[in-house]
């Protein structure tokens, strides 16, 4: 379903809970291996493992899945792009971890940007307007996949919780558009 943000849009749905329990269950038996802290804030990923987590052969449905749903974005938006998924990662939140505001823009390629969450109880997602006046906070829920444009700022709020919350980001290489029909 594609919501509205503020004057922009992103989209939020579901992916089936056995292919998410999966995918936690892989992802949490490799977690003390994910010890990348590659930006300003208090995360865990797997980007010390793999620049691209779903090309690991136990999170193939989960691939699979976000493909589909990453279609259904540009079907609901009337674009469409061919690309692939182009780099993905595991993000671990342990108690006080949180992921500060960014975006996920690159100077000569455009993206799609999403996440997946593998856990019950997660921290706020928060999108920002493009300006940064507004933000609207998100409560994702397990299996629940946000798909959003790679300029859209977004964080996430301190796990204030013991539990570990376990996510999967991606960003998908917007190559070119289609054309559409010829006759």
């Amino acid at each position: 379903m594609i919501k509205a943000l503020h004057t922009e849009k992103y989209y939020h749905s579901k992916i089936d809970n056995n292919v998410c329990k999966e995918s936690f269950n892989f992802i949490n038996r490799e977690n003390k291996t994910y010890t990348e802290q590659s930006w300003n804030c208090k995360i865990r990923t797997s980007l010390n493992v793999t620049d691209n987590i779903l090309n690991e052969k136990e999170l193939l449905n989960t691939k699979m899945n976000i493909l589909g749903h990453i279609e259904n974005y540009m079907h609901l938006n009337g674009k469409y792009f061919y690309g692939y998924i182009i780099m993905s990662w595991a993000n671990i939140y342990e108690k006080e971890f949180f992921q500060e505001k960014h975006t996920h823009e690159h100077s000569c390629n455009k993206h799609l940007s999403g996440i997946l969450y593998l856990t019950e109880n997660n921290s706020n997602l928060n999108l920002y307007s493009s300006n940064l006046s507004e933000v609207t906070p998100i409560k994702p829920e397990f299996a629940d996949i946000i798909i959003f444009e790679d300029d859209r700022p977004h964080s996430v709020a301190v796990n204030a919780e013991e539990t570990l919350r376990i996510s999967l980001a991606f960003n998908y290489l917007l190559v070119s558009e289609w054309n559409g029909r010829k006759v």
